[in-house]
């Protein structure tokens, strides 16, 4: 990921203190992907001062698959409480997502093979011609 950021001139910092100010001001969007579905737990340091940049930002906040910190199943949290603007589920949409109150809700990838949704009786959406995304 940090390769393909730098080959698309994409600013790349070590230091919370060198992206917060001026170059989160700068922005247009956050992107939210810092933890995967699994995470469990307290969100710790490094990563509790970039949710306190979610939660005080007035910038939309795109997510990917679970907004950072959320539970899972249960959504927000006592110490995690923003809501992105759009969500971008992959494979699914989790359960947390009865939580997501944000504008645009979309599912990325056609992960699910047809025998694999029947045996489980999940409900792919249609995907139009060869996209890969689908609002929700």
């Amino acid at each position: 990921m940090v390769l393909q950021c730098r080959n698309l001139d994409i600013p790349v910092y070590k230091e919370l203190d060198q992206a917060s100010g001026s170059i989160v001001d700068q922005a247009h969007i956050i992107l939210d992907a810092l933890f995967g579905f699994s995470f469990h737990g307290q969100v710790r340091d490094p990563y509790k001062e970039i949710i306190d940049i979610f939660e005080k930002s007035t910038k939309p906040i795109v997510s990917v698959d679970i907004p950072s910190g959320w539970d899972v199943e249960h959504g927000p949290t006592e110490h995690v409480k923003f809501q992105p603007d759009v969500l971008v589920s992959l494979t699914a949409p989790k359960q947390c997502v009865s939580h997501f109150t944000g504008k645009r809700h979309f599912l990325g990838g056609r992960f699910v093979p047809p025998a694999l949704a029947k045996k489980f009786d999940f409900d792919v959406p249609a995907y139009p011609g060869s996209e890969q995304v689908v609002e929700l």
